[in-house]
């Protein structure tokens, strides 16, 4: 049988293995929101004709929003505070 090639899930906190055809664990990418799942996923079908350039930046997308979602968990959210979904747009300049 064929052994399963893995890879650190690509959270900058995560050590965890994931099998090489996915991003992320499962606790991590459920953390993305899903417009930037959607341009991960875009990308990476897209690196023939388009290179590894937009799926590099989709990842970094990916990665922060991770880390803000998990800065929120770990200040805590007041329960009055309105949420705003992070896109992934702020990190390209797209505010």
């Amino acid at each position: 049988m064929a052994e399963i090639r893995t890879h650190a899930c690509a959270a900058d906190h995560c050590d965890i293995q994931v099998p090489s055809h996915l991003l992320m664990c499962r606790k991590d990418w459920a953390l993305v929101p899903s417009a930037v799942k959607t341009q991960v996923l875009r990308a990476y079908r897209n690196r023939p004709r388009t290179g590894w350039g937009p799926y590099a930046e989709a990842v970094a997308a990916a990665k922060q929003a991770v880390a803000h979602a998990l800065r929120a968990i770990r200040e805590g959210i007041p329960d009055d505070t309105e949420l705003t979904i992070w896109t992934g747009d702020e990190a390209a300049g797209r505010d």
